[in-house]
C-alpha cells in the first residue's frame, strides 16, 4: 500500500489543475468515501494515506500478498471486495452530478466478491455518467490458486466498454510510476482541459 499511495499522490500534484477537482473512495466488504471533492492534492494524499487493505474479507479470509487487497473467495463469504458497487455507487452518486467528461482510476486486482451489482451494471452507470474508467490491475495470479482468476477480462470489458485503459502491472510495485504516466498521456487526449478525475481506489 505505501508505494501505490505515494504514487497515486504524486500522480494527483501533476494531474490536478486549478478548476480540477478529485475524490477518492476506498472499497473492500464495504464503500467508504475517505476524501470528498476537492482540488487540494495536499487532502487527498492525507486521506490515501488512511486507505488500508482488508485482510479478513469481512468473514476472516486471508488477504492475498501482493493481490491488491483482494480475498480468496470461501464458502459462504457473502463479501470480499465489492469494486462493482464502488464503479456504480461512484459514478452515479458522485460523478453523474458534474458536467463534461469525467476519469475514474481504479487500482485493484480486478476480482469482484460480494457486489449487490452485476459487471454490466456497474458499466452502465459510468457510460451514463460519461465516466472513463482506467485500471491499475495489481495482482499476483499464483496467490489465487485453484479458485481461478477472472479480473483481467472484467477489467479489460470494463475500460473497453466506456473508452479507458488497462494496465496490468501484476505484482511488480515498480511498474506503477509508468503505469500513471501512460493514464496521464491517455488522459490528455481524452479530455482537455482535465475534468474532476476520480482517485485510485
Amino acid at each position: 500500500m505505501p508505494l501505490e499511495q505515494d504514487t497515486g499522490s504524486q500522480f494527483l500534484q501533476r494531474v490536478l489543475k486549478q478548476k480540477d477537482e478529485a475524490f477518492l473512495l476506498s472499497f473492500d466488504v464495504n464503500v467508504d468515501l475517505l476524501q470528498d471533492y476537492t482540488n487540494n492534492s495536499h487532502q487527498l494524499a492525507r486521506a490515501m494515506s488512511k486507505a488500508e487493505i482488508n485482510t479478513a474479507g469481512g468473514n476472516g479470509a486471508a488477504g492475498i500478498p501482493g493481490a491488491g487487497g483482494g480475498t480468496i473467495p470461501t464458502i459462504g463469504a457473502p463479501k470480499g471486495t465489492v469494486l462493482y458497487d464502488a464503479v456504480y455507487l461512484a459514478a452515479n452518486e458522485k460523478m453523474n452530478q458534474e458536467s463534461g467528461r469525467k476519469a475514474m482510476i481504479l487500482l485493484t486486482d480486478g476480482e469482484d466478491e460480494g457486489s449487490r451489482v452485476k459487471i454490466n451494471e456497474a458499466i452502465a452507470a459510468a457510460q451514463k455518467s460519461n465516466v472513463i474508467l482506467y485500471v491499475i490491475l495489481i495482482a499476483d495470479r499464483g496467490f489465487y490458486g485453484g479458485y481461478g482468476y477472472s479480473g483481467f477480462s472484467a477489467m479489460k470489458k470494463m475500460t473497453e466498454e466506456t473508452g479507458g485503459r488497462l494496465i496490468d502491472v501484476g505484482n511488480n510495485g515498480n511498474k506503477l510510476e509508468a503505469a500513471f504516466q501512460q493514464i496521464e498521456m491517455s488522459y490528455a487526449r481524452n479530455m482537455s482541459p482535465l475534468i474532476r478525475p476520480a482517485t485510485p481506489s
